[in-house]
């Protein structure tokens, strides 16, 4: 993406000792009459205080980027992780309980290896759908299925929310109060009903009855209830699953797996082994792009803005599979990246005057706000862009309030423009309470949308560009989460998934067999 930021280098312009000797040279892409604008004002420019957002450096240089290596892309790793995907597909050829199937599935697909798998899961799937319409599936069974509906709609079928009807009080005006007792079936309620489309009040009552409830007995018996089952329902009552994205939790959802007692050590080896795959690939790309930003000089021209490149290939990566779409995550990275200083030229540095003649340059691009960039380079189509503008408009909404709830703290504090929140509170006298639930709502609703945009019947394969716009939803949900983009807690999780490889007591013996052969 080409960005005309500014015409000349700027190291004049970042002295400590004077910040702004001069007017930006914004002479060469405006046209005269603003020109004449700008240069009317330079006394007062002159003495204008520029604010500071006060980040600090990236904490992965150029240097400690350029130095990693990781020996995971030798070829007998990639021979070990052929002969763990052969035995996995055995294993979904055996004969089990429809639950069994399906928590296999659920598995693969939350441990990042369903890709693998797909002929094999879709057969599997086509099945346990056929058999839900001739109603084969134990209907009385809560927890069979919720689960069998979230995965079959993750997949594309067409499955009625009537399937929950025979869990309602016989007014049919709520839930039965007695399904608050089998806390694995309200997980999985919880979770299938953040697939709900639009209309679907049901859902919309399941999700309400199953937050109460998991919330519920975290506060009374959560010291009852099994470790492993308590994290899961405080990790899915904080984000649920359909809002996350596994390629950004892979690490997480590892750990959470070889704590469970039933783990197949089979799958956990093939896990593990991926990820480490996975990451060497990731490793390459991050420092293909490191280059391009350390020869781009810009955050030495624009010492004002942050260097987060590596926080922006994290969030690209949640964006694409990793075992494919290398060039669209590089690229989704850059202009992340770009956005980021030309973000901080808003919202930090530049004064009135000069963001005015800025903005008359930059609306000459064909879109101004940084989630739809991402998609039109990746998506070059502009007749696709068109047609699905209703889905880039969700994507702004998915993006922009998350973000919103996340950095309104520090943002006021560093006096920054309203955000939806401050808006909502001005226009309905609103509390911030009840500003922060009313966006939370809408971002409810926005999923509601973008499920029901995203619906597929049969079999079909999901549009790569809703797809890709849901993902981008999804990221924004995780990197919003703990507060500004640029916390130790998302650095630590960054640190978790790039730079810090998985150990298995299993992979370790195979590891050493091989090194000393």
């Amino acid at each position: 993406m080409q960005v005309p930021i500014l015409s000349v280098p700027l190291n004049s312009l970042h002295s400590s000792k004077r910040r702004l000797s001069k007017p930006w040279p914004v002479c060469s892409i405006v046209p005269d009459a603003h020109l004449r604008v700008s240069c009317s004002s330079q006394r007062e420019e002159a003495h204008q205080i520029r604010r500071s957002g006060n980040y600090q450096p990236s904490l992965w240089d150029f240097n400690y980027i350029q130095s990693l290596n990781t020996p995971y892309k030798e070829e007998w790793h990639l021979n070990r992780q052929a002969e763990l995907i052969v035995q996995v597909k055995i294993l979904l050829k055996e004969n089990m309980e429809f639950v069994q199937q399906l928590e296999l599935i659920d598995d693969l697909k939350y441990l990042g290896l369903s890709y693998f798998f797909h002929d094999e899961i879709m057969e599997i799937l086509c099945f346990i759908h056929r058999c839900f319409q001739d109603k084969e599936v134990d209907g009385s069974d809560l927890y069979l299925t919720a689960l069998g509906f979230r995965l079959l709609r993750q997949h594309g079928f067409n499955v009625s929310q009537e399937v929950f009807d025979c869990f309602k009080n016989e007014k049919g005006s709520d839930f039965k109060a007695s399904l608050g007792r089998d806390t694995k079936g309200m997980l999985q309620l919880y979770e299938a009903s953040f697939l709900l489309r639009e209309g679907e009040d049901t859902l919309e009552l399941a999700r309400q009855f199953a937050t109460e409830n998991l919330q519920k007995t975290l506060d009374e018996n959560g010291e009852e209830i099994d470790k492993n089952l308590s994290l899961w329902i405080q990790h899915s009552l904080e984000i649920p699953l359909h809002w996350r994205t596994p390629n950004l939790e892979a690490k997480w959802m590892i750990d959470a797996y070889s704590r469970r007692p039933d783990f197949n050590p089979t799958i956990l080896e093939l896990a593990k082994l991926d990820f480490n795959i996975v990451q060497a690939t990731q490793i390459e790309e991050l420092k293909d792009i490191s280059r391009w930003w350390n020869n781009s000089c810009l955050s030495e021209k624009l010492p004002f803005v942050r260097d987060r490149l590596v926080e922006s290939y994290f969030w690209a990566i949640g964006l694409f599979e990793t075992h494919q779409h290398c060039y669209e995550r590089k690229t989704a990275a850059k202009i992340m990246t770009l956005i980021t200083s030309l973000d901080d030229v808003y919202d930090i540095y530049g004064t009135l005057d000069e963001l005015e003649l800025f903005t008359l340059t930059l609306q000459s691009l064909p879109l101004r706000s940084g989630a739809p960039t991402v998609i039109a380079q990746v998506h070059t189509s502009k007749d696709k862009l068109y047609k699905y503008n209703h889905i880039i408009r969700l994507l702004g909404m998915l993006v922009r309030l998350p973000d919103d709830l996340g950095t309104l703290a520090f943002e006021m504090k560093r006096g920054d423009v309203a955000k939806s929140i401050q808006c909502y509170m001005k226009e309905r006298n609103a509390s911030m309470e009840e500003a922060e639930e009313h966006v939370r709502f809408l971002i409810r609703e926005a999923w509601k949308e973008m499920n029901t945009a995203g619906a597929g019947g049969g079999c079909s394969v999901r549009d790569d560009l809703v797809e890709t716009a849901a993902n981008f939803g999804r990221a924004a949900q995780f990197m919003y989460l703990d507060g500004d983009g640029n916390h130790s807690e998302l650095h630590q999780r960054i640190a978790s998934l790039l730079f810090q490889p998985c150990a298995s007591t299993i992979y370790t013996h195979y590891v050493s067999k091989n090194t000393c052969a």
